[in-house]
């Protein structure tokens, strides 16, 4: 069974619908509802690393991605990693 990471940045993706129109990050992730349909091959590992909107993302956020994902290869027998 192969494990994969998902890392959540936010972004539009994560983004939702508030009272006044306006869209913005809300507070819970609504792809952390997705049930995993690959569970007989595949775990997958989903992990909210952050929640901001994509021209929010700046070298220093890079920076934690890269480090999250050695960390997971390293550590964590990760066979791949979806951001």
């Amino acid at each position: 069974m192969k494990k994969i990471l998902i890392l959540h940045t936010g972004g539009t993706i994560a983004m939702s619908e508030d009272e006044n129109g306006a869209v913005a990050p809300g507070k819970e992730n609504p792809l952390n509802q997705f049930k995993n349909p690959f569970s007989s091959d595949h775990e997958l590992v989903i992990e909210n690393i952050f929640n901001i909107p994509s021209p929010h993302m700046d070298p220093a956020n890079m920076l934690v991605l890269q480090q999250r994902i050695i960390k997971a290869y390293e550590n964590e027998n990760i066979d791949g990693v979806v951001i």
